[in-house]
C-alpha cells in the first residue's frame, strides 16, 4: 500500500489491488492467524482455484453439468486399486454394491435404449496366458439370455426352469461348420474336475453314449433305437446287443424266488420260457420241461434223446460239402465267433461212480487256415481238476498221442492160428502213386521163433533206415531182452556190448577205450600237439579180464572156412585214397594175413604164419602187395624186400644147423632162429643189405645204435649189457655222398665199467686192441713193462690209458689221458686224479732192436709204476693211423 493514499480513501475503498502492495512486503507474519471472510465475497478467477487448494471436507448441495448429488449420505466411495463402493466405504472388488436396511436387495440393470432389437450386454474381458485379451459376452437378445463363452457353473441344486417343454437345449454346430459337433454333458470331481459321467452324442459315429467316465462307451444308443451294451464304436445290431466275456446278463432277485426269461408269439401257446429256481429249464410251449440244465451243469433230457434220419446217401471218403451240414449229419455242432485265435467246439462226456467221476471230451480246433484238427480229452489219476490232451488227429491225417504214464498202441488179431499184427505205413512217389508197405508187425522174426519185424517187406519202399533227431541225445539204442547191446550215439560212435557204458570210439566192442584219469585222453607222445585221444580211435576191441595165463577173449577173429592147406585168412588192410594218373582208387598200403597149415603133429591144429605186407612205389615190382615180414609157427621172425628177391626164410626140416660139437645142445644139430633176413642172390658180389644200424645224422665220432648182447644183472633187478659192437662214423669217405668209420668192439670188465672199445677195425684198416683187468695190477711203486711198440717209427700212434685204483675195497675208472708217440724218450707222464692223489706214473725208456725191426729203426719199450699205495688196474688203447705197426703185451 502506498503512503500516498489517505485514510478517507482507504475507508471509503478498502480493496486494494496487486499495484498497491509491493511484492514480498507482507510477510506471514503480517497477517492475521485468521481472516474473516463471512460477510465478504471473494471473487477469483475462471480456473483460479485446483483441486491441490480445495480442504478435504464435505461439500453439500453439489451439482455440475453432469452430476446431479441429491444424496444426503455417502453413497459413493472410490479407492485406489481402482474400487468403487456404492454403499459400501470399503469395497473388496473393481465394483462393489452393498445394501442396507432400507433397501436391502441390490441389483444391476441394464437398459438398452427404447430402439427395436436393441441389445444390453456385459462384456468381460481378461488375458491369457500369449497376454492377449479374450471376452465373454452376456447378452439379452430379443429378450433372451445369451452368452457366448464356455462355461464352469459351480455350485450345488442349480435348477433349470422354463414355462415350456424346451427346459434345457445343448446346441452344437450353430455356425454349420462341422466342426467338433459332439454334444456332450459331463459330472466331473474334484479339484482335478475327474470325468466320473458323460452324457455324449458322438457326431462321427452317429450314436449317443452313456458312459462311467471319459467317453467310455458303455452303453450305445443308435438312430433306430437299438441299444448296445459294450458294444463301444459299433451300432448295435439287434434292439438290445450285449458284447462282453463270461457273464453277459445276470438275473438276481430276492431268496427263493424264481427269475425267468419269457418269449411269447403270436398266441398264448407258443410261448417259451428260461426258467431259473436252483436249476435251469428250458421250456417250450404248455407240456412241460423238455430240456432241464440241473444244478452241476449236466444236460438231462425227460425222454432219451433219438435222432432219426433216412437217406440212402452212399458212404464215401469224400464229403460234397465242406462247411454245411448234410441230410446224413445226426448232430451238428457250430461255433460261430471268430475272435479267438483258434476257435473251438467240444462234445463233453461224463460219468459219476463212488470210486471216482470220469470224463472225456473230444473238441474240434479251428486253426483259422481252413485247417482243422480233432483233440481228445481225458481226466487222468495226475490231473484229477482238469483235462488233458491224449489224442491230436490233424487235418493232413498226422496222429499224436500223449500220456501220463506209458504210451501202448494196441493191434489185437483176430483168434484164427496165423493172424498177424501188423502197422501198414506207405508214401506217394512222383507219380502220384501211394506206395503202402508193412513197416511194423508181429510174425515169425527167426524162423521158429514169434518176434517183431521192423522194416521194408516189398519194392514199393525197399529200404529200411534208423533215424534220431539232430540233436547231442540223438542216440540210437538195441537192447536184446531188454538189455542194450548196441548203441549208435548221435556223434557216430557205435558200441557193442558196451553195457552201461558210454562208447568213446568210432567202434567200441565190449567196453570203451578210455582213460580214467582224463576221459578222452591217450599218452602216446609227449610233444605238443601231437597226443591222439580216444574220439580218434575208430575201433577199440576192450575187454576186463583178469586171466594172466593167455588171453580170455577173442577181440577180432578172422579165419577162412576153408581147408585147402596154404590157404590165407581175410586181410587187415591200411591204406588211402590216391588220384595220379588216369584214375581216382582207394588203393591197400599195408596188410596183415595168416597163412595156414597142418599141425605137424595134431591134425586138429594148425601150423600158421603171420605176414606183413607193404606197397611201394619206386619200382615196378613194389606197386602191388607183397609179404616183407614173416613170422612162423615157430616163431622165427623173416624179413625181405625186393632187393632181397622177395624170398622168405623157410624153416627146412624145422631146423637151422648149427653143431654136433662139443659145447653144443647135445643130440641137437639145429634150432630155429629168432630173426633171419631172407634173400635169394646167386652171384659172387655183396648186394643187398640184411641189418642196418642209422644214426641219422652226419656229425663226426657220432655212433650208430649198437648191437648189444646181454643177461640178467646179479641182482636179478636188472637186464644188463656185457658187450657191444657199434660203428664210429669218422668224418667224408670218397665225396660227400659217403662216409668214413670204425668198428668198435667193447667188452665189460669185472672191475669196471665199460669205457673204450676192447678192439677197434679202423677206417684204414688197422685193428688196435687193449690190455685190461685185473691181470695187470699195480701192487707196488716199482717200475712195469706194460707193453712193447715195433715198426712205428714216424707214424702218428696215440696211446690211451685208463687206470683205477680200489681202495676201500672200490674200483671206479677216474681218468683217462693221452701218451703220445712222439714224446721224448725218458719223459715221465704221470696221468689220474692228481686232485685225490690216484694217479699213475707214465714213461717210454729205450728203443728195441732184433727181428722184425727195420734197418736203423725199433720200437720203444713203455713202462708204468704207482706214486700210491694203492692197488691200480691199468687199461690200454695203442691207436695207429696208416703205417704199419705192431704192440705186443
Amino acid at each position: 500500500m502506498t503512503k500516498a493514499r489517505d485514510l478517507a480513501e482507504l475507508i471509503g475503498n478498502s480493496l486494494i489491488d496487486g499495484d498497491e502492495i509491493a511484492t514480498g512486503a507482507v510477510g506471514t507474519s503480517n497477517l492475521a492467524s485468521t481472516l474473516d471472510f463471512s460477510s465478504k465475497t471473494m471473487v477469483m478467477a475462471n480456473d483460479q482455484l485446483s483441486g491441490d487448494l480445495v480442504h478435504g471436507g464435505t461439500i453439500s448441495g453439489f451439482t455440475s453439468t453432469g452430476i446431479d448429488d441429491n444424496s444426503t449420505a455417502n453413497v459413493l466411495t472410490v479407492l485406489d486399486g481402482p474400487k468403487i463402493g456404492l454403499g459400501y466405504n470399503n469395497p473388496q472388488n473393481s465394483i462393489h454394491v452393498l445394501g442396507n436396511s432400507a433397501t436391502p436387495n441390490v441389483g444391476l440393470t441394464l437398459q438398452a435404449h427404447d430402439t427395436a432389437n436393441s441389445v444390453a450386454s456385459i462384456n468381460l474381458m481378461s488375458r491369457v496366458a500369449d497376454n492377449t485379451n479374450r471376452t465373454v459376452s452376456i447378452q439379452n437378445i430379443l429378450g433372451r439370455l445369451d452368452i457366448d463363452a464356455n462355461m464352469d457353473i459351480h455350485g450345488v441344486g442349480t435348477n433349470f426352469k422354463s414355462e415350456s417343454y424346451n427346459i434345457l437345449n445343448l446346441q452344437t454346430d450353430s455356425n454349420d461348420d462341422q466342426t467338433s459337433t459332439d454334444g456332450i454333458f459331463k459330472i466331473t470331481n474334484g479339484s482335478a474336475a475327474t470325468t466320473k459321467a458323460e452324457f455324449r452324442w458322438d457326431e462321427s459315429e452317429d450314436l449317443v453314449h452313456i458312459s462311467y467316465g471319459d467317453h467310455g462307451r458303455h452303453i450305445s444308443i443308435a438312430s433306430n433305437g437299438n441299444v448296445g451294451v459294450g458294444t463301444g464304436s459299433t451300432t448295435p445290431a439287434s434292439p438290445f446287443h450285449i458284447q462282453a466275456d463270461g457273464i453277459g446278463i445276470r438275473l438276481d432277485g430276492t431268496g427263493n424266488t424264481s427269475r425267468k426269461i419269457f418269449f411269447r408269439s403270436t398266441t398264448n401257446a407258443n410261448k417259451a420260457e428260461i426258467y431259473a429256481d436252483g436249476g435251469l429249464k428250458i421250456w417250450t410251449d404248455d407240456a412241460g420241461s423238455d430240456l432241464l440244465l440241473a444244478p452241476a451243469g449236466s444236460l438231462l433230457m425227460s425222454t432219451m434223446p433219438t435222432v432219426t434220419i433216412d437217406d440212402a446217401t452212399e458212404y464215401s471218403t469224400t464229403e460234397a460239402s465242406e462247411l454245411n451240414p448234410v441230410a446224413t449229419d445226426a448232430l451238428y455242432l457250430y461255433n460261430e465267433e471268430n475272435s479267438s485265435t483258434n476257435g473251438r467246439v467240444s462234445i463233453h462226456m461224463r460219468s459219476s461212480g463212488g470210486g471216482g467221476a470220469a470224463s472225456a471230451r473230444m473238441t474240434l480246433k479251428n486253426n483259422r487256415s481252413g485247417a482243422s484238427a480233432l483233440g481228445f480229452f481225458m481226466r487222468d489219476n495226475s490231473h484229477t481238476t482238469e483235462q488233458r490232451e491224449k489224442m491230436h488227429l490233424d487235418s493232413d491225417g498226422n496222429l499224436s498221442l500223449t500220456g501220463t504214464a506209458a504210451v501202448v498202441i494196441t493191434a489185437t488179431p483176430g483168434t484164427v492160428p496165423g493172424n498177424n499184427s501188423a502197422i501198414s505205413l506207405g508214401r506217394t512217389d512222383g507219380g502220384n502213386s501211394i506206395r503202402m508197405n508193412t513197416a511194423l508187425a508181429v510174425d515169425v522174426a527167426i524162423p521158429g521163433t514169434a518176434g517183431v519185424t521192423v522194416g521194408s517187406t516189398n519194392s514199393n519202399t525197399p529200404s529200411t533206415r534208423l533215424r534220431s533227431a539232430n540233436s547231442s541225445n540223438g542216440h540210437i539204442v538195441i537192447s536184446p531182452k531188454g538189455t542194450e547191446k548196441v548203441r549208435i550215439k548221435a556223434t557216430g560212435e557205435v558200441g557193442i556190448q558196451v553195457v552201461g557204458e558210454d562208447p568213446k570210439n568210432k567202434l567200441s566192442l565190449g567196453h570203451p577205450h578210455e582213460s580214467p584219469s582224463d576221459t578222452n585222453r591217450i599218452l602216446n607222445w609227449y610233444d605238443t600237439g601231437t597226443e591222439l585221444h580216444n574220439s580218434n580211435i575208430y575201433q577199440a576191441i576192450v575187454m576186463d579180464s583178469d586171466n594172466t595165463n593167455q588171453p580170455g577173449q577173442i577181440g577180432i577173429a578172422l579165419a577162412n572156412k576153408n581147408m585147402q592147406v596154404g590157404s590165407w585168412s581175410p586181410a587187415i588192410t591200411f591204406g588211402g585214397r590216391s588220384q595220379a594218373g588216369s584214375g581216382d582208387y582207394m588203393n591197400g598200403g599195408a596188410a596183415i594175413a595168416s597163412r595156414n597149415f597142418t599141425g605137424l603133429n595134431d591134425g586138429n591144429f594148425l601150423n600158421t604164419e603171420l605176414h606183413f605186407f607193404t606197397k611201394g612205389s619206386h619200382v615196378a615190382s613194389e606197386r602191388t602187395l607183397s609179404s616183407k615180414l614173416k613170422i612162423t609157427g615157430q616163431g622165427t621172425t623173416s624179413i625181405t624186400n625186393d632187393d632181397l628177391g622177395y624170398t622168405h626164410f623157410t624153416d627146412k626140416n624145422n631146423r637151422y644147423l648149427t653143431s654136433n660139437g662139443s659145447g653144443w645142445t647135445s643130440g641137437v644139430d639145429g634150432t630155429d632162429p629168432g630173426l633171419v633176413v631172407s634173400s635169394y642172390h646167386t652171384g659172387t658180389e655183396v648186394r643187398n643189405l640184411g641189418i642196418v644200424l642209422h644214426n641219422d645224422t652226419s656229425g663226426t665220432s657220432v655212433k650208430s645204435p649198437t648191437i648189444s648182447f646181454g643177461a640178467v644183472s646179479s641182482s636179478g633187478a636188472y637186464n644188463t649189457t656185457y658187450a657191444h659192437i657199434v660203428g664210429n662214423r669218422r668224418g667224408t669217405g670218397a665225396d660227400s655222398n659217403w662216409a668214413s668209420g670204425d668198428l668198435e668192439f667193447y667188452t665189460q670188465p669185472d672191475e669196471a665199467y665199460t669205457r673204450m672199445p676192447n678192439m677197434t677195425i679202423h677206417h684204414g684198416g688197422q685193428v688196435t686192441g687193449s690190455m685190461n683187468g685185473r691181470n695187470f695190477g699195480l701192487s707196488t711203486n716199482a717200475w712195469v713193462t706194460f707193453g712193447t711198440l715195433y715198426n712205428a717209427q714216424g707214424t702218428p700212434l696215440r696211446i690211451k690209458v685208463l687206470c683205477g685204483h680200489n681202495s676201500s675195497g672200490g674200483y671206479s675208472e677216474f681218468t683217462n689221458d693221452t701218451y703220445a708217440y712222439n714224446i721224448a724218450a725218458g719223459t715221465v707222464v704221470t696221468i689220474g686224479n692228481t686232485t685225490g692223489s690216484y694217479t699213475v706214473q707214465l714213461r717210454k725208456i729205450k728203443r728195441v732192436g732184433g727181428v722184425g725191426f727195420a734197418s736203423g729203426d725199433g720200437g720203444w719199450e713203455y713202462q708204468i709204476a704207482r706214486n700210491q699205495a694203492y692197488g691200480f688196474a691199468v687199461h690200454m688203447h695203442v691207436m695207429g693211423a696208416t703205417s704199419a705197426w705192431r704192440w705186443q703185451v
